[in-house]
């Protein structure tokens, strides 16, 4: 049954772990990018059956939606984590940082600025062009909890993902 409480933030986060633009969602959904914009940047919630076919589209592609019960709203991906590794892993941890800034707002030159690295290697590391060092990758990681993600690990029950802090 798909979840029909998807926030904004849920939405680009849920794309920045499947390394989709809005573009990609509003086609595979079948609306419009300005309304996946329009969503994403000023939380003008589409109609029921928009929102159906978002939530429709992220469910059928792998993606869970974390509620904000226990912390804030997330995301993480529903593939059983023998398949995922630890978020730590430079594999996992590309998407999880999209995500990541995606929920919290941030674009690649801001995290980049804000964890003391030149854009490139946010940009490089994101599209898989590079990894950055450990230091790199912790500073990336420190920053991003600093705005307020919290990194969920795989268990039993989904892959890794992020949320909020709230």
């Amino acid at each position: 049954m798909t979840n029909l409480s998807v926030s904004s933030e849920q939405c680009a986060a849920a794309r920045g772990l499947l390394n989709l633009s809005q573009a990609d969602l509003a086609k595979a959904a079948h609306i419009t990018e300005s309304m996946v914009a329009r969503f994403e940047r000023d939380g003008k919630v589409p109609t029921y059956n928009n929102l159906q076919a978002i939530c429709s589209v992220l469910e059928a592609w792998g993606i869970v939606l974390v509620p904000a019960n226990r912390g804030g709203a997330g995301v993480r991906f529903s593939v059983p984590p023998e398949r995922q590794g630890p978020t730590t892993e430079p594999s996992v941890f590309r998407s999880l940082c999209r995500a990541a800034r995606n929920i919290v707002g941030l674009s690649q030159e801001e995290t980049a600025e804000a964890a003391g690295l030149g854009r490139s290697t946010v940009a490089d590391f994101e599209r898989g062009a590079r990894v950055p060092s450990p230091a790199n990758l912790k500073a990336l990681r420190e920053t991003l909890e600093g705005a307020g993600v919290v990194f969920i690990e795989a268990d039993g029950s989904a892959g890794p993902g992020v949320r909020l802090r709230r």
